[in-house]
């Protein structure tokens, strides 16, 4: 069954479930026994002891355990003393315990994101709206999801308003989509182009959806990512092969070495055995670079605590040279590669010059910030001691111009409040919200329209300053930045039937 195909009551009818009742308990209960949890399976875990006879197994640790017991039996049947097989065998233990600490480290790092990453979700059970943990989902559930939730399984839309959804995570593409109940899609449509489904692990920048869950944990699109994940088999990494390369050379030279000189000893010369066995030992062990290893392991770990610093973890110790190996990363998903934000840089109104975000702004500049936060609907705040941005990265890039200019979104939302709104969709290129002024006679109303500038029909009063507008935009547009145009226009009364018409005709630029 396709699930961005198939009519919506025909899910209802494989899924065994209500649009408005959801399962009842029992349902999912039997429903979970199938399915299993909405999580995602990990591949098996390696315990401590495994760890260390990982690290173990390199050809370097094998001659240098061999040539510390050689020398241990030497030390207790010649009385050589035990001095060598010591300080061999500790740097073969400081090395292995060195690299085991760190995976330990790091796994217990991931571990922490993975709790961090646990969440609440709203359903409807029962005929009942209730916030369940999201691992507990089932296919069938019914979702109640609005701005800034996560999606936590893959889902069919059933009912939406202003739904927009960020998909970077599966896409690549940091914009975030339109998402439309009603969207018809073509059976072999790539995930971008599924208009009607909701995808784990994506993230509500806008809007509010009533949803289907029709797919939970391996079976989601994000699970069979992980599932791939899971399946990979383990590499090394160039510094690995070059060491086990190295490694190998030189305990052949080494093995080489203290064969000849065993030969020419015993045999040519006759002497006794066990002095020629420590000499050979002797020499082998000197051939075969014991702090190598050590070394390098300290010298990596060292680059894995910078990175540490730096908010990436790595798991694995040598990871973090292929990592530095690379030179040149070419890539188009700018917002997607790096911090998924959008800033201000330059504002221009009538009849000013054109300013810098950090410069302190005149009365008209302050009003051209406000009416475009006005007409935004994302918004910054505190959560669980974090500040956290919900929205479009468009409007949480004014939104946080605002604040840097000590305005704050709630507080203009209580002066003027929104009555009226004509969302920005991909045709239009135009958002409109409409905003009651209060205890001013002469207007009583006011329409805001932020937008693509060329889409903007502003009033005869303005025509003067388009062609001024128009040199700007294009000054903006060359320097490599997004150009957003604000307007707007008065009124009183407040017109008795709102449509997307009776707002756009005579808007003015925010100075006039």
């Amino acid at each position: 069954m396709k699930n961005h195909t198939e009519t919506l009551d025909n899910l209802y009818k494989a899924l065994q479930t209500n649009p408005e009742t959801g399962l009842m308990e029992q349902q999912v209960v039997e429903i979970r026994d199938v399915k299993g949890l909405n999580r995602f399976e990990e591949g098996k875990k390696e315990t401590v002891l495994q760890k260390v006879l990982h690290h173990l197994k390199d050809f370097t640790s094998i001659i240098l355990l061999i040539a510390a017991a050689i020398s241990f039996v030497l030390a207790l049947t010649e009385g050589h003393g035990f001095a060598d097989p010591i300080v061999i065998l500790a740097i073969v233990v400081v090395d292995t315990i060195l690299a085991v600490l760190q995976e330990i480290d790091a796994e217990k790092a991931l571990e922490a994101l993975k709790k961090m990453n646990a969440h609440m979700t709203v359903v409807i059970r029962g005929g009942v709206k209730q916030s369940i943990d999201a691992s507990e989902l089932v296919p069938g559930d019914i979702l109640v999801m609005e701005s800034g939730d996560m999606i936590p399984a893959d889902a069919r839309i059933i009912d939406s308003m202003n739904l927009k959804v960020e998909e970077s995570v599966l896409t690549g593409e940091s914009v975030p989509v339109d998402k439309d109940a009603n969207a018809v899609v073509a059976e072999k449509a790539p995930l971008g182009d599924r208009l009607n489904m909701l995808f784990s692990g994506c993230l509500i920048t806008s809007g509010r959806v009533l949803a289907l869950v029709v797919e939970t944990g391996m079976n989601t699109e994000m699970g069979k990512i992980a599932g791939l994940l899971n399946n990979t088999k383990k590499i090394k990494t160039p510094l690995q092969k070059r060491m086990a390369k190295l490694g190998k050379v030189l305990s052949f030279v080494a093995i080489g070495s203290a064969a000849v000189l065993f030969i020419l000893q015993y045999f040519v010369h006759g002497e006794r055995i066990l002095e020629v066995l420590m000499n050979a030992v002797a020499l082998a062990v000197a051939v075969v670079p014991e702090t190598l290893p050590v070394i390098v392991t300290i010298t990596l770990a060292f680059g894995v605590r910078v990175m540490a610093k730096k908010n990436a973890i790595i798991r694995k110790i040598p990871a973090v040279e292929t990592l530095g190996s690379a030179s040149v990363i070419c890539s188009d998903k700018t917002g997607t590669l790096t911090m998924n934000r959008m800033t201000i840089k330059r504002i221009w109104t009538v009849p000013h010059g054109t300013a810098k975000a950090e410069d302190t702004f005149n009365h008209t500049e302050m009003n051209l910030i406000k009416m475009m936060g006005l007409a935004s609907n994302a918004s910054i705040g505190m959560h669980d001691g974090e500040l956290k941005e919900i929205g479009d990265p468009t409007e949480t890039a004014i939104i946080r111009l605002l604040r840097d200019k000590y305005v704050e979104k709630e507080e203009l939302d209580a002066m003027y409040p929104k009555i009226f709104e004509i969302p920005f969709d991909s045709e239009r290129k135009l958002m409109t919200t409409v905003h009651e002024l209060d205890g001013l006679d002469e207007v009583g109303y006011i329409s805001i329209t932020k937008g693509a500038f060329d889409r903007i029909p502003l009033g005869e009063k303005s025509s003067a300053c388009v062609g001024i507008a128009q040199r700007v935009h294009d000054q903006f547009a060359a320097s490599a930045l997004r150009v957003l145009a604000v307007a707007f226009k008065g009124m009183k009364p407040c017109p008795k039937r709102l449509t997307r018409t009776n707002w756009r005709m005579g808007l003015n630029w925010p100075d006039l």
